[in-house]
């Protein structure tokens, strides 16, 4: 069977669309039956033009940390691993220096990196309050990106 928004074949086992994530079209049965009332995933249209998601690079990440200082919308896995490896060196580098050099880097970094942690959060389908429990969100940062568009907004580096 065919997806009805990238028009790729999906394996007849499968849920969803292997290239956009598209829910799979439901054989037809011969009666007609009554729709069940919509729900938030039938509110969430995968992208029509199924591209692959593009990682960031360091150095975009690093920008993006530090002059998106919102916490809507979505951010990459990679776009938030660039950012926490450069939060951590910068954070380490500083602290060895001087304390009071680290610890004015880490209230300076405070607001960005719960944005873009957030965002990151977004990206995986969940709120940005599940920042407040440490393993679920040691969980949900490592999670694959979802793969169409969510309440949360577009897939974001898509080219």
């Amino acid at each position: 069977m065919k997806c009805q928004y990238c028009d790729n074949e999906i394996p007849v086992e499968s849920a969803t669309c292997p290239s956009c994530g598209a829910p799979a079209p439901k054989p037809q049965d011969s009666q007609p039956q009554a729709s069940p009332p919509p729900t938030i995933a039938a509110q969430v249209t995968p992208r029509s033009s199924c591209g692959q998601q593009q990682a960031v690079s360091f150095m975009e990440a690093v920008k993006r940390f530090w002059t998106t200082w919102s916490y809507k919308g979505r951010a990459s896995r990679s776009e938030f691993w660039f950012a926490f490896l450069a939060y951590c060196i910068c954070g380490g580098v500083l602290g060895a220096i001087a304390d009071e050099m680290g610890a004015l880097f880490n209230i300076a970094a405070f607001w960005p990196f719960i944005c873009v942690s957030a965002r990151r959060l977004h990206d995986v389908g969940k709120s940005g309050w599940w920042q407040i429990v440490p393993i679920a969100n040691l969980i949900f940062w490592v999670q694959p990106s979802d793969a169409a568009d969510n309440p949360y907004g577009p897939v974001p580096n898509v080219k």
